[in-house]
């Protein structure tokens, strides 16, 4: 699809590390997609990230604590110390096993850390 995306892994410099330590600067033509998982995820500090993407719900099938921490914590990437930025949530309008869609759960989510979600029309 032509996007320049890597795989963020710390121990090897060709998989997202190189990224990390010498970054791609805000408004390069060609932006940096590192895609991460929440373990890989937590505690960096990326200054010139703009936008994070998320897959799903974390943490399992229902709202917890728990999955609202994960949530905020990967959210968390952007918007750091002043800095602006975008979360762009991806979920399945269909019920789930637990009969819950994770867009009531993301509604949840939202409610419990007191942010306004834009919901974006469908697109395949």
């Amino acid at each position: 699809m032509g996007v320049n995306a890597h795989g963020l892994d710390l121990l090897v410099d060709e998989k997202g590390r190189s990224q990390l330590l010498h970054g791609v600067g805000a408004g390069d033509e060609t932006p940096t997609l590192l895609v991460s998982t929440i373990a890989t995820t937590r505690g960096l500090d990326l200054p010139a990230l703009g936008h994070v993407f998320i897959l799903g719900i974390p943490e399992g099938p229902k709202v917890t604590g728990r999955g609202v921490d994960a949530y905020v914590h990967l959210a968390g990437r952007v918007g750091r110390f002043g800095r602006g930025g975008r979360v762009v949530t991806i979920v399945e309008e269909s019920a789930g096993v637990s009969g819950v869609s994770e867009g009531e759960k993301m509604d949840r989510i939202l409610q419990t850390i007191r942010a306004r979600a834009v919901r974006l029309e469908h697109f395949d």
